[in-house]
């Protein structure tokens, strides 16, 4: 049987009919019952407490960089699809070869920032990094969504790839020098392996 679980107050979309009541008035008599949040887990997150969940809300934390906040509830990572074009060739020159993304401008986009990411690349699963902003340390300043992925060398050009977005790790900071930033991400990318270690535990 069929089951939508639903919280007060909620519409399938804006309409005014779009309640349960006038949902009942399109399908006819439906069922209902009442829930129990004391066994399920998803209800339990720290992020919810029982808060009315709405598109809207879910919108501005991921438009604020609060990944975390926006994928509990969604009960899902935040995903960013787009293609990989040719960049400029800084993150291989900082030892850290980057696939630069052309997302829709139409698109939600978190916050300029560094973050966590996962995807899959041929059927196999690879966590990274990734930097969306305006790369502040160089003079050319226009807006980029770059993506490096741990142990994975190959040509990503003009794939399509689907990027789960876990987590912001920091903001995006102007350095005084290109190795001031090279020591950054090194910084970085021992703080992904390590949520990549506690990732591991858990599964």
């Amino acid at each position: 049987m069929p089951v939508v679980g639903v919280a007060t107050g909620f519409a399938f979309g804006g309409a005014i009919d779009n309640t349960i009541v006038g949902f009942r008035r399109k399908v006819g008599n439906i069922d209902t019952y009442p829930s129990s949040t004391d066994d399920n887990k998803w209800w339990n997150s720290p992020f919810l407490s029982l808060a009315s969940i709405s598109s809207t809300k879910v919108r501005n934390l991921v438009f604020e960089g609060r990944i975390r906040e926006a994928n509990a509830l969604l009960g899902y990572e935040f995903i960013l699809t787009g293609k990989v074009i040719k960049g400029l060739g800084r993150g291989k020159n900082l030892g850290l070869p980057t696939a630069n993304i052309v997302v829709d401008s139409d698109k939600i986009k978190p916050a300029n920032g560094v973050y966590f990411i996962k995807s899959e690349i041929n059927g196999e699963s690879f966590f990274g990094m990734m930097n969306i902003g305006q790369n502040p340390t160089f003079t050319d300043k226009e807006f980029s969504i770059e993506v490096n992925f741990f142990d994975f060398e190959n040509n990503l050009y003009n794939r399509h790839l689907t990027i789960k977005v876990i987590q912001k790790i920091r903001d995006e900071i102007k350095f005084d020098t290109p190795e001031l930033l090279s020591l950054q991400l090194d910084a970085d990318k021992k703080k992904f392996f390590h949520l990549i270690k506690i990732i591991k535990k858990t599964i």
